[in-house]
């Protein structure tokens, strides 16, 4: 008989593998069979939806744990704003930034990596550099991940000293 171990674990795996109707299926599955999903299987299952640009999925499964369980982390979060970033969906990624914030989830550099990479996507190179600034007021580390997207978002506003002004700051 499956339990949620197993489940979350084939969820995973749907993941990895990009089988985003599989792991909505294993996901909803569990429902009729009186289970709970975990914030983990639903993680991943938001995860497999990202991979395949299904944001809107990867938001809606991210909504129902929160109405349901309430079981949010910040990982949670973390997917949820990684999925914005394929569907350029910047405001949204915005809102559950400060979300996290005012839910006393402090957003970690994966946070604001990600919402940096929205910003990319979306052409927003004045958010994106903003953006830099508040990790640093926060001092939350500025990894290589951050300053790329940045610097990719100056670089697509053909703000190319800014651009290489921030890549200067990886050596």
């Amino acid at each position: 008989e499956p339990n949620m171990f197993v489940c979350g674990t084939a969820i995973s795996a749907c993941e990895q593998g990009s089988l985003w109707a599989l792991a909505l299926h294993i996901l909803w599955s569990l429902d009729r069979q009186g289970l709970a999903p975990s914030a983990i299987a639903c993680t991943a299952a938001m995860g497999a939806c990202s991979r395949a640009e299904k944001w809107r999925l990867a938001l809606a499964i991210f909504h129902t744990l929160a109405e349901a369980q309430n079981q949010l982390d910040a990982i949670s979060y973390n997917a949820a704003i990684g999925a914005c970033e394929r569907g350029q969906q910047w405001q949204v990624a915005l809102g559950l930034l400060v979300a996290m914030d005012s839910r006393r989830l402090s957003p970690g550099v994966i946070s604001y990596s990600s919402l940096a990479s929205v910003f990319e996507r979306s052409s927003l190179w004045s958010r994106a550099l903003a953006l830099l600034d508040d990790m640093r007021g926060r001092r939350v580390a500025v990894d290589v991940v951050a300053v790329g997207a940045v610097s990719n978002a100056c670089e697509k506003g053909r703000q190319w000293d800014l651009s290489l002004s921030l890549l200067s700051e990886l050596h």
